[in-house]
């Protein structure tokens, strides 16, 4: 017995025995193993509460990952396959993303003492204990004697025998056949799998088939590299963009990127994959910073994964080891400028769309100067943004201001200070021509000698007049645009 102090509990329309395992109700039972029986249970002492899958492997697995992580993904399959239940719409376990799993019915115990009758095995018929045969004695002659006789006794109709009547007999042969039968079957289906077994996973490099189908991997065009030992190199995802990363990825460049996978000493199941995103932000975000050349984005063994750009754009990925080397080419998809790769539209110019009415920010009036340089990620968007009602007087009543501001990265930003008409007209007091509205160098700080983006306030006979903006690419020929105050 367990040191648990009840011997079963009611989930749901459902009864788990803790000390056999059986999980039964009325017209259906289950006997669970015993790690899926230990699972059900971690869930049910926490009902309605989410239990991480760590606790689980934990609790149940003494900790092994390696072991727990598919197992427990079997545990949960077979359990939801007891209960008749879905991960799509689920009635007893839900599936809570990236930190467990949930019980959702309502649990109570049920005390040894206090257990109710529910739809239970019937009882097992008591069998008859055979008398035993009397003993035979040999004679001083080594001859057998015969027993002795018993005396004779008339038969009543409740009188017994030692000896099975001929029904039970024949129940116990056809019982005994129906177990052998049984034993059988159940050779043949541990030899050559079950029916209700879940599906046989495969593996590639520690990727099983379910995810390298969510994430669109196929093994047979991965650009792998021999090593001693095993295998390492690129595997393309045609939907692996869509798993979180620290990147924000616009619709525009699609859910195709890589990564680079180590397979050990050639077991397909056994795997690391450098959890590094290769999707076109990120390599674009190494090239842009690199211009030409290599820049390495994975080692593990003596094995060495680069990246190389040209033009500051990625090209393919060089992998390397000490006697061996392999160019791996990259999709068009992750080669080519994609000028809204990074940007929300919810935003423009650091504001959500929804808020542009009320703040009195007029998109076609704004002063904008667009550009293109190579070297940056997406297109360069500048500008001078007047809101009629985006600032408060000294006494909170709305009043128009202007700010620069850019477009670029997701949602773009404020680069100045707000300017009323009043501060506008101050700067201008000082008889100055040109007046620099945005901070020195704010632009691609790791660039800032070769390009700069900057906004000046243009005075004339100290009165404020227009703002001139101004971009001096990495790549190409400088920009620049005038525009009016708009007050």
């Amino acid at each position: 017995m367990s040191d648990r102090d009840y011997e079963e509990m009611q989930i749901g329309e459902w009864r788990i025995n803790v000390e056999t395992n059986r999980l039964y109700r009325e017209a259906a039972e289950h006997q669970l193993s015993d790690k899926v029986c230990k699972v059900l249970l971690a869930l049910a002492e926490n009902p309605g509460r989410t239990v991480s899958r760590e606790t689980l492997i934990q609790k149940v697995w003494n900790e092994n990952e390696y072991v727990g992580e598919q197992a427990l993904n079997t545990a949960i399959w077979q359990l939801r396959k007891a209960f008749n239940d879905s991960s799509e719409a689920p009635e007893y376990i839900e599936t809570i993303p990236k930190k467990g799993y949930r019980l959702l019915k309502e649990v109570s115990v049920i005390p040894y003492a206090l257990k109710p009758d529910m739809a239970s095995p019937p009882p097992v018929e008591p069998v008859e204990t055979p008398v035993p045969e009397p003993e035979t004695k040999k004679a001083p002659n080594n001859t057998i004697e015969p027993p002795p006789a018993e005396p004779a006794t008339e038969a009543t109709p409740h009188s017994t025998t030692s000896i099975a009547p001929p029904r039970r007999r024949r129940s116990m042969i056809v019982g005994g056949s129906l177990l052998l039968l049984a034993g059988v079957a159940l050779i043949v289906k541990l030899m050559y799998g079950r029916e209700d077994a879940p599906p046989a996973l495969t593996y590639w490099c520690g990727v099983d088939a379910g995810r390298m189908e969510r994430l669109g991997i196929d093994p047979a065009s991965a650009c792998m590299l021999e090593t001693d030992q095993g295998q390492f190199g690129l595997a393309i995802g045609e939907r692996m963009a869509q798993i979180s990363s620290s990147y924000y990825q616009s619709a525009d460049t699609g859910d195709i990127a890589g990564d680079i996978f180590f397979c050990e000493n050639n077991h397909k199941r056994q795997g690391h994959k450098n959890n590094s995103l290769l999707n076109f932000v990120t390599l674009k975000d190494r090239c842009m910073a690199q211009g030409d050349g290599e820049v390495d984005i994975a080692e593990r063994g003596g094995a060495r994964a680069s990246l190389v750009c040209a033009g500051y754009l990625p090209q393919s990925i060089h992998l390397q080891t000490s006697t061996a080397e392999k160019h791996c080419a990259l999709p068009a998809a992750l080669t080519t400028n994609h000028p809204n790769a990074v940007k929300d539209p919810e935003y423009w110019y650091g504001v959500r769309r929804e808020e542009l009415a009320g703040l009195g920010i007029d998109e076609t009036a704004s002063c904008l100067l667009n550009a293109e340089d190579p070297t940056w990620i997406d297109a360069i968007e500048f500008g001078w943004i007047w809101g009629s009602q985006r600032c408060t007087d000294s006494s909170s009543n709305p009043v128009g201001c202007g700010v620069v501001s850019h477009n670029a990265q997701r949602t773009g930003a404020t680069v100045s200070d707000f300017f009323t008409q009043e501060q506008l007209q101050s700067r201008c007091a000082d008889g100055a021509d040109k007046v620099a509205l945005t901070p020195t160098g704010w632009w691609r700080s790791e660039h800032k000698d070769k390009t700069s983006l900057d906004a000046y306030l243009l005075c004339e006979q100290q009165q404020p007049k227009a703002i001139q903006l101004s971009f001096k690419p990495v790549v190409g020929d400088p920009v620049e645009k005038t525009c009016a105050l708009y007050y």
